[in-house]
């Protein structure tokens, strides 16, 4: 056990904690706030993805020169990471990938098992097979 429990003699417990603890939680606030990040650019790209890929196919030269900026709230950054989990990869259903990536920096900071095999597995499942349901459904409509 990483932690360990003692009384002083007023009756506080004293918490130790070790360097793997201290690993843990940053790696998990690490995911987490990488997924949050991640969850609100693809939410605002839904929003600001026609202005957003306009400006993202001119070379940096011509974004500077025409004064071309970017919608999307997470800036340049998250309007890349909007345009790839959304326009170049899985649609809809890339907003699953920024709920796995929370899910599992909850799980490492609570201590809890990662049981892949239930939530994120699951979905995973949900976010291959709905973006393949989406495109087949759609593909004649849009392409």
């Amino acid at each position: 056990m990483a932690s360990k429990n003692t009384t002083s003699p007023n009756g506080r417990q004293n918490v130790q904690r070790s360097n793997r603890d201290s690993a843990r939680w940053i790696a998990g606030l690490l995911l987490l706030f990488v997924g949050v990040f991640t969850a609100a650019a693809v939410f605002f790209s839904f929003f600001s993805w026609a202005p957003d890929q306009s400006v993202l196919q001119k070379s940096v030269e011509d974004r500077e020169l025409i004064g071309a900026e970017i919608e999307n709230l997470c800036g340049v950054a998250g309007a890349r990471l909007g345009m790839m989990l959304v326009d170049r990869s899985f649609g809809l259903f890339g907003i699953l990938i920024p709920v796995m990536l929370v899910l599992i920096g909850v799980r490492i900071i609570r201590q809890r098992p990662l049981l892949v095999n239930h939530s994120i597995l699951s979905l995973f499942f949900i976010m291959i097979l709905g973006s393949l349901t989406l495109g087949f459904a759609f593909a004649d409509r849009w392409s």
